[in-house]
Order: C-alpha cells, then structure tokens, then sequence
C-alpha cells in the first residue's frame, strides 16, 4: 500500500524577534527563511523511525528542510521549490509606532493571507494550485517507490494534505504545530496517481 508522510521541519536557529516594527519583521521573515535547524533540538526517535524506512525522501529547497533532512539520517532524492511553505505576506507600510513579537506579526500575516490579502506575495489560491501539481508529484514517487517522506513545511503541508485526500488517499494522525510533527497518508491503490496512468508528467521545478 503506497503511503506519504508528510513532516514538519525542526526549530529552525533563528532569532526570537521580540517587539519589531512592520519592516523589522520583514527583515525577520527574510532570516527565518534563511535559517537552518537548530541541532539543539533533534527529531524525537518516533520521528526517526518513521522517517527513516522511507523508499524515497523529499524536501523543499529552503534551509530549514534541507537541515532537517541530514539531522533525520536522510538524503533526499530532490530539493524542490515547489515544496517551499506560503509565504508569509509582510506590510509595505513601516507603522514605526507598531511594535509586536514576531510570533504576533507572523499570527496576523497569516491570517490577513487567508483573508485573500498576500501584499504581491504567493496567494493562498496559487498556493492551492502548487499544492495540487505537488500531490500529483508525491503519489507519482508513492506510486514508483512505495513510500514517500517529505521534509516540509506546517501550513503547505496542510494544503497537500487536502489535495491528496481528494484525490483518495487517507490520512491517519492529525497535523500538528510543532516541529517535527507528521501525518501519514495510505492509499488502497497500488499505482494511485492519475497523472501517471494519464500519462502526464509533473515537474516538480
């Protein structure tokens, strides 16, 4: 039975970001995405052990994904930009005034993103789209290898969670926020992916 993993990234090594203005998250949301994991905070043996027997390992090309691959004992097959988590929209107005937490400016430029608000950032409906090509890249690989890791991202693996379960699969475990958290994804179809019995082929570039 072909099954997917999807995991979260562990704690990525970056800075706290206590009380920033509009363009001092800005500068913040651009070292997060530039950080590795920190080896402080290494994948939970229940992690390992589901990470490790994987046929074929993925990730996004971002340096939190890619870290977290080598503290997992993995190497991926291919680090993707297709992968990559939505990105984070950022105010284009400074509010010098305005000062909150990073975790706060995070909170309301996530859920300003959901709102249909992106400030030229991807928009929750392309993400949507790159999610569904990204599903039919994974059961592809699923189809081919057996099983599947992917190393990514909390709210992009949410949006691929939802497109592989309309298109069959079923997911066993919830997501959850935390790093290094995981669900798994089975389907009762040895060669699940439309795309490939179409003969479509999907570039994950």
């Amino acid at each position: 039975m072909p099954t997917i993993t999807l995991m979260r990234h562990g704690l990525p090594d970056a800075p706290a970001g206590k009380w920033l203005t509009a363009h001092g998250f800005a500068d913040w949301v651009r070292r997060y995405d530039a950080a590795p994991v920190t080896p402080a905070c290494p994948p939970p043996a229940a992690v390992l052990e589901q990470a490790r027997p994987c046929g074929a390992v993925v990730c996004s090309d971002l340096p939190r994904s890619l870290s977290s691959a080598a503290l997992l004992g993995v190497r991926p097959a291919q680090a993707a930009a297709l992968l990559r988590e939505a990105a984070l929209p950022t105010p284009a107005a400074r509010w010098p005034l305005l000062r909150l937490p990073a975790s706060a400016w995070a909170a309301l430029a996530r859920l300003a993103w959901l709102a249909g608000i992106a400030c030229g950032r991807e928009s929750l409906a392309q993400a949507r789209l790159r999610a569904a090509q990204a599903a039919l890249w994974l059961a592809a690989l699923a189809a081919r290898h057996g099983s599947v890791l992917l190393v990514g991202h909390g709210v992009f693996n949410r949006l691929l969670a939802h497109q592989l379960q309309r298109q069959g699969w079923q997911r066993q475990g919830a997501h959850a926020r935390r790093h290094w958290s995981f669900c798994v994804l089975r389907h009762d179809s040895p060669a699940p992916c439309a795309a490939q019995s179409q003969g479509v082929t999907v570039s994950p570039a």
